[in-house]
């Protein structure tokens, strides 16, 4: 069953070759900020394996490019990226908030950041839900709260871009739970 799609987020459920040709020259890019099902709800955050080119040893939110051969929309990319990454199945996308364009060594892209609710499960012991991460791309993970938007930022490596994008997530998730 495909996921829910808030509202906010209906814009990126076009056919990937239109979003595409809205950002020539640039790779489409996802972050998934994944919501835990336990409250107080949670983000989770991967850090990228040491073997990784770009950003080896940092942490960021799942996430990836898409794949024309694979993915019809942005909203296919979450959902492949997500399962690919961490072993958890979206069925709910939330909401979208602010994305960032960059440039590594293989090109430039445009990240477009989603908040998505996932199946539950079994849960860790910090309540977020097992998850099981590619050793090839990721080897940490840790669940971050809204306790720690002033600290997460010196608590984890982050790149200074992604530390904007996982305090916006925690604010669109607290956002999120203000208005259920």
């Amino acid at each position: 069953m495909p996921p829910t799609v808030h509202a906010s987020a209906a814009p990126y459920a076009i056919p990937l070759a239109d979003l595409q040709s809205q950002h020539p020259c640039k790779c489409l890019v996802i972050g998934a900020a994944i919501a835990s099902p336990t409250k107080p709800h949670k983000i989770l955050i991967v850090r990228r394996a040491a073997s990784e080119s770009e950003f080896a040893g940092l942490y960021e939110l799942p996430g990836g490019g898409s794949e024309a051969d694979q993915d019809a929309t942005l909203i296919d990319t979450v959902v492949r990226e997500t399962a690919e990454e961490t072993g958890l199945k979206v069925t709910g996308i939330l909401g979208c908030f602010e994305g960032f364009e960059y440039e590594t060594g293989k090109a430039k892209s445009v990240q477009f950041n989603f908040l998505v609710e996932v199946e539950g499960g079994a849960t860790g012991g910090d309540g977020g839900v097992v998850v099981a991460l590619n050793p090839e791309e990721h080897d940490v993970f840790a669940w971050v709260g809204a306790d720690e938007l002033d600290s997460v930022g010196t608590t984890y490596a982050l790149s200074g871009a992604m530390e904007f994008v996982v305090k916006d997530a925690l604010k669109a998730l607290q956002t999120q739970e203000e208005n259920n």
